[in-house]
């Protein structure tokens, strides 16, 4: 299983009605769009699913650092 795959299927687990994709070859770019985001600043939204990787990932410093960014969303995110 690739790197790209534990990432998607990692970030599912995350939150299983979340909406995830995955993009990138040996450095990875995610994005989460959640509804447990909603009314969580930025910060607070990278730490929990952060933790959540780290954990799913048993600490696998190599697989970690190919994860270039994760986009945490709320499904309202930019709609005013």
């Amino acid at each position: 299983m690739t790197t790209r795959d534990q990432l998607q299927r990692a970030l599912e687990r995350f939150d299983s009605g979340a909406t995830v994709s995955v993009e990138g070859g040996i450095t990875l770019l995610a994005t989460v769009i959640s509804s447990s985001f909603e009314g969580l600043n930025e910060a607070l939204r990278q730490q929990l699913v952060w933790r959540h990787l780290r954990a799913e990932f048993d600490a696998d410093e190599r697989a970690l650092a190919n994860i270039e960014f994760v986009f945490t969303n709320a499904p309202d995110d930019g709609q005013q």
